[in-house]
């Protein structure tokens, strides 16, 4: 037993190793070559989780305390993702998306939240549970981390002028990914995590969509 529970932490090393080196090395270099296929790398890892981890995606609704409370919480997403746009003017921080483009709102509300959170809130938060089993907040802290080491790597890769938004980008991420996996752990299950990602990520493009006339003009 001794002997399998090591060989299980060390894999769920290996694989959070792999996701890493390839966000960092790989994922910039296969956009590259052919669009939005790193998204098909990424179905990847979830799939690779599947078969080495058991991960599924549980999709059963919990609420945190009751419904109302909950829904009160999962609305003060949007307001969150609004205000988090909003800090862009008086920091001076220049958003690099088209927040009006089809292609954007569909990677902000469907692509992100359920390919993001299939990703750090299942895949990797089950491999990093092999780690330390019996501590249930190794994988929040892990999962935390990467997600928002992932949204700042691209520091590293986008011209100069727009490093300031990567930068505020990977402080938000940061903190929004230690809420998110608050809730995964909270109500061992997708939904709560998959929901705020959207609302927060709806309240963004509401605040986009509705700045940019007055940015454009």
């Amino acid at each position: 037993m001794t002997d399998t529970n090591t060989n299980r932490r060390w894999l769920g090393v290996f694989f959070i190793a792999i996701y890493a080196a390839y966000y960092v090395a790989g994922s910039h270099a296969l956009e590259g070559l052919l669009r939005y296929s790193s998204y098909a790398a990424e179905v990847l890892f979830i799939l690779m989780s599947m078969v080495l981890f058991g991960s599924r995606p549980r999709l059963d609704f919990k609420p945190i305390q009751n419904r109302l409370l909950t829904t009160l919480l999962l609305l003060s997403f949007v307001v969150a993702g609004t205000l988090i746009y909003g800090a862009t003017f008086p920091l001076s921080v220049r958003v690099p998306f088209d927040l009006t483009a089809t292609s954007t709102r569909v990677l902000l509300l469907l692509v992100a939240p359920l390919l993001e959170e299939s990703i750090f809130r299942m895949a990797l938060w089950d491999a990093s549970r092999q780690i330390k089993p019996a501590q249930a907040f190794t994988p929040w802290i892990i999962t935390s981390a990467l997600f928002g080491a992932a949204h700042g790597v691209a520091y590293f890769y986008v011209p100069h002028e727009i490093q300031s938004f990567v930068i505020y980008q990977f402080i938000y991420t940061l903190a929004l990914g230690f809420i998110l996996g608050w809730l995964r752990l909270r109500t061992n299950s997708l939904t709560a995590p998959v929901l705020a990602h959207f609302l927060f990520n709806l309240g963004f493009l509401i605040a986009g969509t509705a700045y940019a006339p007055a940015i454009n003009s």
